[in-house]
């Protein structure tokens, strides 16, 4: 139990340290977290988030599927990751990524729709 809370108190430092625009230092702090709580997600995603705003898309890609892998039904990795793969260019892995998210969250998939222009076939439902 103290590991865990050891762990989210280093998350909660990364997290603030990336609101504050040092990603380098939120990176360690995150970094932290997962060598006490290899399980813990959000610092995962966090890393994610903080290796993206640090131009460094590809490096973004292990900590994002570590994320999905311990949260598979989280829009949010699924988001980023299709991201970062149409940042990098690799648009077919953009688009699967799109279509395994249009499975279970079609709201997040038709966002993307709207920001890549790649399109994998939204019902957009909600907006009849």
């Amino acid at each position: 139990m103290a590991q865990l809370l050891r762990a989210n108190s280093w998350f909660n430092l990364g997290y603030l340290r990336q609101d504050g625009g040092d990603h380098r230092a939120a990176i360690d702090a995150f970094d932290h977290a997962v060598s006490l709580n290899e399980i813990h997600d959000r610092a995962w995603y966090g890393k994610a988030l903080s290796l993206i705003a640090l131009d460094q898309p590809r490096e973004a890609i292990a900590p994002l599927k570590k994320n999905i892998a311990l949260q598979p039904m989280s829009p949010f990795g699924h988001m980023e990751l299709a991201r970062v793969f149409f940042k990098l260019g690799e648009l077919e892995r953009c688009e699967k990524r799109m279509l395994r998210l249009k499975a279970f969250d079609p709201k997040s998939a038709a966002v993307l729709e709207d920001e890549t222009g790649i399109r994998v076939g939204v019902d957009r439902w909600w907006m009849n």
